[in-house]
């Protein structure tokens, strides 16, 4: 984590991105350099600015909402 954040801090800081944006394109970033052949990706719901948009799915599931996002 703080090898790659030393590498990628200052394009972090320039493009001002969120801490779920960074951790999110850490886990890609890992996931391209392990050569994953599938990834399950949990997705946000911040719609067309959400950072898990950049992902191209072969396939997508949808779940209900637990009880615990209630609030």
């Amino acid at each position: 984590v703080t090898e790659w954040l030393g590498q990628h801090e200052a394009l972090l800081a320039d493009r001002g991105a969120t801490f779920f944006e960074s951790t999110t394109a850490m886990a890609l970033s890992h996931c391209a350099q392990s050569d994953v052949d599938v990834a399950v990706v949990e997705v946000g719901l911040g719609g067309r600015l959400d950072a898990t948009n950049l992902v191209q799915p072969l396939a997508a599931g949808v779940t209900q909402i637990g009880f615990d996002h209630m609030e």
